[in-house]
Formats: structure tokens, C-alpha cells, sequence
């Protein structure tokens, strides 16, 4: 399954038989000014499928408020989730495994943009979830099905780094 451009509206396209096939998205919110940026790796008719994007609309419907990230499964019939923040203006998905946990990144009150982890209707700064020293995890690109999670984080120096990252889950 792939994400598609078709006739101007966000599509998702996979090939059935030999045949492209595309499905248009129709989220039918009053919210639609959305950029779909990413899709999990379920079949088309799963109801596990996953799309996440950005939209320029918060919970309350003002198309002028920053931008706060979307969640939806186009095979069940409730309205797109739409994320909160972790204290700041803005959040941004980027990346979800089949189980639907979302990771991006979230603008903060006071300390910048910073990683989250969202998972099970819960929004987590993943800073809070593992010991990370000094470093700041502040995007948190992709999570696959064992729930590891990549990124990049800044590490204080007298001159600021940026790093990758790792996070494993560790098994109870």
C-alpha cells in the first residue's frame, strides 16, 4: 500500500491481481486541510490500517490554530483522532507499526520540540521514558512491531550535536 495524489484528495493505491487500485480518502471532518504523511503496513481492508498526517485544526474545529497531527483508520467508522501536544502549539506524526502506536514529535511549553511516543489513546514524552542523560530525544521518526522506536536527539556540548537513537523496549 502506498500513499497517492488522486484528483487533488490524499489516496492510498496497492495492486490487487496485477490491477492498480486506488481509494480516495475521504475523512469527513470539518477539519479537512490535512497532509496525509504515512501509512502503517497493513492490507488495504484490515481494519488495523493506519494513516497519519498532520491537519491545520485543533480539537475545536479553528482551522486557524498550528498544526496537531491526525490519526485514522479508514476501515472503522469513527472520526479521525486528533493529538494534543506535549504543553506547546504543534504536534507531527511520523511514524506507526500495526498495532497503531504512533511516534513523532511534539512542541513542549518551555523546552522545544521532543519526542513522543502515542500509544493506546495516550500521548507519552518518550524523555520521560528512558534514562537519556543530558541528551534530549526530540524527533522520534519510525516504530516497528517490536516497538523499537529511531530518531534523533541533541546532545549539549559546547557546541549542540544531533544524534541518532535507538529505543528498545525492555521485557518485563
Amino acid at each position: 500500500v502506498i500513499l497517492a495524489d488522486h484528483l487533488g484528495w490524499p489516496a492510498i493505491a496497492w495492486f490487487e491481481n496485477g490491477a492498480l487500485r486506488i481509494r480516495d480518502l475521504d475523512i469527513s471532518l470539518e477539519f479537512w486541510a490535512a497532509n496525509v504523511d504515512g501509512l502503517n503496513d497493513c492490507a488495504v481492508d484490515d481494519p488495523r490500517l493506519t494513516v497519519i498526517g498532520t491537519s491545520r485544526c485543533d480539537e475545536t474545529g479553528d482551522f486557524q490554530a498550528p498544526d496537531r497531527g491526525f490519526i485514522w483508520r479508514p476501515n472503522e467508522p469513527a472520526d479521525p483522532t486528533i493529538l494534543g501536544t506535549l504543553g506547546g502549539w504543534s504536534s507531527v506524526p511520523l511514524g506507526v507499526n500495526t498495532q497503531g502506536d504512533v511516534v513523532g514529535w511534539s512542541d513542549t511549553k518551555n523546552q522545544g520540540q521532543q519526542a513522543f511516543l502515542f500509544k493506546d489513546g495516550v500521548m507519552s514524552n518518550l524523555n520521560s521514558m528512558a534514562e537519556t542523560g543530558k541528551a534530549t530525544l526530540k524527533f522520534a521518526s519510525d516504530i516497528n512491531d517490536d516497538g523499537d522506536i529511531v530518531g534523533f536527539m541533541g546532545i549539549p556540548r559546547p557546541v549542540s550535536e544531533q544524534r541518532g537513537f535507538l529505543l528498545r523496549p525492555i521485557s518485563p
